[in-house]
């Protein structure tokens, strides 16, 4: 049975995802380190039918590819058939672009997922800078940071994890800038089938391994 933060989110996330305001705004902005205007926006299911949104999704999927437990040939079609059905589908995923003001092309998406209704818990997923320019610089500290603001103003959280590979240095760093610390990690070994890549958490495993899933929380809502 749901309580009633689950059914709050559910409810919340649809209206948003649907290109409907409520309560909370699916546009913020924020001032870049240059001076510049930083605009976060929720992705809604009427933007997957713009050609040029499902391009930018499969680019930098396939630019940040390394960086998934899962390592696959990206696609368009295989984009598109995500978009629909394992984020506006999926009752506890958000995506947000981020984007310089007056420019046409958002530079980066970063969301929300995998949501504990019991421990008003939930996840910082999808981090992806695909795109870099000068006017963008300092875009994802500032977009990461509205991004958390955001989630503990309207979404009743409690506390905001989020996973990275051990081996990922520079979004480590990224992460601990903005208050995150290492909680928890796990040892991955990596699997190749049909010509996916697989990296699979196993604790039980005695050999050793250089990669590792590292759990991190915001710390200053701990």
């Amino acid at each position: 049975m749901k309580n009633i933060f689950q059914s709050n989110i559910e409810n919340f996330f649809r209206i948003l995802k649907h290109g409907k305001e409520i309560s909370a705004p699916s546009k913020m902005e924020a001032i870049l380190p240059n001076g510049g205007k930083l605009e976060i926006y929720v992705i809604t299911k009427n933007m997957l039918d713009e050609d040029l949104v499902i391009k930018l999704l499969a680019k930098w999927r396939d630019k940040a590819n390394v960086w998934f437990p899962a390592q696959f040939k990206v696609t368009l079609k295989g984009t598109k058939k995500w978009a629909h059905e394992q984020l506006i589908d999926k009752k506890d995923r958000i995506l947000f672009f981020f984007k310089v003001k007056d420019e046409k092309v958002p530079f980066a998406h970063a969301g929300l997922y995998r949501f504990d209704y019991e421990k008003h818990s939930c996840e910082i997923d999808n981090v992806i800078r695909g795109e870099n320019s000068e006017s963008s610089k300092g875009g994802m500290t500032t977009g990461l940071q509205t991004l958390i603001d955001w989630t503990f103003k309207y979404l009743s959280i409690d506390n905001l994890y989020l996973k990275v590979f051990s081996d990922n240095t520079r979004a480590i760093k990224l992460y601990k800038r903005l208050g995150f610390s290492e909680v928890n990690r796990v040892p991955l070994f990596k699997s190749i089938n049909n010509g996916v890549v697989s990296w699979v958490e196993d604790d039980n495993r005695k050999e050793s391994t250089d990669r590792y899933f590292v759990t991190m929380r915001y710390g200053k809502r701990a």
